[in-house]
């Protein structure tokens, strides 16, 4: 049988996994939500390919119709020249093209220069595309984003394959909008697209702190001009701070020593796995704005992955007294009850959670608890052992159906089914336990 301590050090590491990944997917999941628009996005997205003084680079940038392409002005900013390669039609790097698609990977020539806003650092080019070419402009959205929304940021960095990178914006300002996303400057002019696959803005700064990149909004896009400057008349320029760039990168500083640029940066640091600093950078928060939620929920995460059962315990309560229906605050409460080994508060914790947010995907951990309650001298008032024991079978079944390779469920359910008495069963799922542990 498999021991109690292992489940408990597998349950453990998944708090981190867990954390990180509903950090990020609420709702429907990122590969739902992605798929639903890949195919109409990709197509409509370019890599960026400049000269200067000899040597290349690279940035991103997508149609805004089927002759004009929109990037960062810095991406081409003194660049002698520059074209555009077309993105293949469908999944990042799918070895044949997707939907018909025969001319992914062809490059064609800037040929002007049409509008450039250096405050913002947009630009709309030119291109010489034929009118063979399988275009898709993008759509832009209509209705600024909110905080907490989910996005997609369209790259072309140097990795091995085009990416899409999911973020989280973290703020929304006239000028600008900030986001917790892995961006790297080869992303720089790439499309940020909403849940329904419309541009949002345009990929400008990635390395404001860690995970934190700055989005110029689509707002920003003025009029497009009635006449083309020729690239060969407007090649070399645009090198230089003005003086309202200087000030938007002094704005984005000060942003990122407010509240919530602290708490974007904690996100950051605990994507990172850099958790002393973000425990640092959250207990700064809740000492300066008591009432602020979100930092003491995710000090209250960050504790408890370092060992420090009690004081995260203490965190999530500081959550509920604020928010009394903090459905993910009472499943932290769970958790931190069941590292102190409280299992009985913990079951009590986690069935809240559950009545509050039925979905929520907590089903490995509560199943462990409702397998640990089963235990005569821990169970709850009028609930029969073997019913515990069951349901926890029963929610191990839902983490089989979230995640195949659940082998920690597979731990649980061997313990579930040596409650029930049934020896077999409970061989099968140790057995299956071991072979997905040893992979």
């Amino acid at each position: 049988m498999i021991e109690n301590r292992v489940i408990t050090k597998l349950l453990n590491h998944q708090i981190t996994k867990l954390g990180i990944m509903m950090m990020l997917l609420t709702g429907s999941t990122v590969g739902e939500e992605y798929e639903a628009h890949d195919n109409k996005v990709w197509p409509g997205t370019v890599t960026i390919l400049v000269t200067r003084g000899g040597s290349s680079g690279l940035g991103s940038g997508f149609f805004l119709n089927r002759t004009t392409v929109v990037t960062a002005l810095h991406v081409i900013a003194g660049a002698e020249r520059a074209e555009i390669r077309l993105s293949a039609s469908g999944a990042p790097g799918a070895e044949s093209p997707a939907n018909g698609r025969t001319d992914h990977n062809q490059t064609y020539p800037v040929t002007g220069v049409l509008m450039e806003n250096r405050e913002a650092d947009m630009i709309v080019l030119s291109v010489d595309v034929p009118p063979s070419a399988n275009i898709t402009p993008l759509v832009l959205a209509t209705v600024a984003p909110q905080k907490g929304e989910r996005v997609f940021v369209f790259g072309h960095s140097p990795r091995p394959t085009p990416t899409v990178l999911t973020g989280i914006v973290a703020c929304v300002e006239p000028n600008a909008i900030y986001l917790i996303a892995p961006a790297v400057p080869g992303d720089s002019g790439g499309a940020v697209v909403n849940g329904k696959g419309e541009v949002i803005g345009i990929m400008r700064r990635s390395s404001l702190c860690d995970y934190c990149s700055e989005v110029s909004p689509v707002a920003r896009l003025t009029a497009l001009s009635d006449s083309v400057t020729p690239w060969e008349e407007w090649k070399g320029r645009g090198t230089g701070a003005s003086s309202a760039e200087v000030a938007g990168a002094t704005a984005a500083g000060a942003w990122t020593s407010t509240a919530d640029g602290r708490y974007a940066r904690g996100q950051a640091l605990m994507q990172k796995n850099r958790l002393p600093q973000a425990i640092k950078l959250f207990e700064t928060i809740v000492a300066q704005d008591p009432g602020h939620e979100g930092a003491w929920s995710e000090l209250g995460g960050c504790r408890l992955k370092m060992g420090r059962f009690q004081e995260g315990l203490e965190a999530f309560q500081k959550v509920l007294a604020l928010q009394p229906k903090a459905a993910r605050s009472f499943h932290g409460v769970g958790d931190a009850y069941r590292m102190l080994q409280e299992y009985e508060k913990a079951l009590e914790a986690y069935r809240e959670a559950r009545r509050l947010e039925p979905d929520y995907p907590f089903f490995t951990a509560f199943a462990f608890v409702l397998v640990k309650c089963d235990r005569a001298e821990e169970a709850p008032a009028a609930v029969a052992p073997a019913t515990l024991a069951e349901e926890a079978v029963e929610e191990c079944q839902k983490a089989f159906r979230l995640n195949p390779q659940d082998f920690g469920a597979y731990a649980v359910l061997s313990q579930a089914y040596h409650r029930l008495g049934k020896p077999q069963e409970a061989q099968a799922a140790e057995q299956e336990f071991l072979k997905l542990r040893s992979k």
